[in-house]
């Protein structure tokens, strides 16, 4: 394992849920069975021992309610859902709700108990040990939701029951009522971040690990440094190399520098193709799709030929790009285009247009 990078082990996949968790979510199944990060996310390692721990101090229940939130794919639901259903092993006869902050009204429907001062051991909160509420930014515009929820925190506190929320930003600031940010804010929230380097390689090689594929460490550090992305596309990274090198199992670094020149073209190529569509007034399917309308065929070729003067790619990758076309097409594409450009004034000036764009974006 790379050095600060750390994994937190996470519950059974497939059918872990008991009868007393509401809505099955623990059952779901899982793409991987740890968490993984790295010292840019250190504070998680507490966070478990807290989730995990089996009698909860006066430290750790200081920490409930725990927020986390953090951008799309950081890992935020599958920690939780992961920890939690660790849990609901250790303990099967503890109640735990998950939801969504659009459902949450739904898991208590005798609102008027629960917000009762006086409601006694009969409240739907007195056996709750957990409440999952994923998605708090759902929240935002729901009076009455936030209002039950203020009464569900206090009632949980009451009676020793946890509260953990997802959010995409820290409660302050996802607009919801003041009261309700006053009880978030009263325990941990922690910013999750997405995957430094060491993380990124770690989740690679994890990742190639579940698929059955042997990622060679250099091919994961080169991939790791050229994609600074979050687990779902590091995910769908190690399924694109995978066909790539197909049928092949192992994959070395001369595999992941051919696979990243190839993805770089394609992202160029992407960027181009707006480029064209946009400036011929079309949509990009229509420039990669079958029809052979005049206008279309023109927009291809101008494709084709500033494809081949900024990018350095073959006629195949190109083609590929266009919707499958071979090679010989596209080649006799960039012919046609280059044999205008030299005798049409209309075609010379819509290049130079293109041309400066393109410099401005720098493909």
């Amino acid at each position: 394992m790379v050095a600060g990078v750390f994994s937190i082990p996470l519950g059974i996949t497939g059918g872990a849920a008991n009868s007393h968790t509401e809505d099955g979510v623990l059952g779901k199944r899982m793409p991987l069975r740890s968490y993984i990060g790295g010292a840019e996310n250190y504070l998680l390692r507490t966070v478990a021992e807290a989730v995990l721990g089996g009698s909860l101090s006066c430290e750790r229940q200081s920490f409930y309610p725990l927020v986390l939130y953090g951008p799309t794919g950081t890992g935020k639901s599958h920690l939780v859902r992961g920890l939690l259903a660790r849990w609901e092993v250790a303990h099967p006869e503890e109640r735990i709700i998950m939801t969504s902050g659009r459902d949450f009204s739904a898991c208590f429907p005798n609102t008027s108990t629960i917000r009762s001062s006086t409601a006694g051991p009969r409240s739907d909160c007195a056996k709750l040990s957990w409440l999952f509420v994923d998605n708090l930014d759902e929240l935002a515009g729901r009076l009455g939701s936030q209002q039950l929820l203020c009464a569900v925190i206090d009632k949980l506190e009451l009676f020793g029951g946890r509260l953990v929320g997802i959010a995409r930003r820290r409660p302050a600031e996802i607009g919801i009522d003041a009261a309700l940010v006053s009880r978030l804010s009263a325990g941990l929230a922690i910013r999750m971040h997405p995957p430094e380097v060491g993380a990124r390689t770690a989740l690679l090689k994890k990742i190639a690990d579940v698929r059955g594929l042997l990622l060679e460490s250099r091919a994961a550090e080169l991939l790791a440094h050229s994609l600074p992305y979050a687990f779902p596309q590091l995910r769908r990274a190690v399924l694109q190399l995978e066909l790539f090198t197909a049928p092949r199992r192992k994959l070395v670094l001369n595999d992941t520098e051919l696979f990243l020149g190839q993805r770089s073209h394609y992202d160029a190529l992407k960027s181009l193709g707006k480029m064209v569509a946009q400036h011929c007034s079309i949509p990009v399917q229509q420039l990669k799709g079958p029809s052979r309308e005049r206008r279309l065929v023109s927009a291809r070729g101008l494709f084709v030929y500033l494809a081949r003067q900024n990018i350095q790619c073959s006629f195949s990758a190109i083609g590929r790009f266009l919707g499958g076309r071979d090679r010989s097409t596209v080649s006799h594409a960039f012919v046609t285009t280059t044999k205008s450009w030299s005798s049409n004034l209309a075609v010379r000036q819509t290049v130079e247009e293109l041309q400066s764009q393109i410099a401005l974006h720098d493909l």
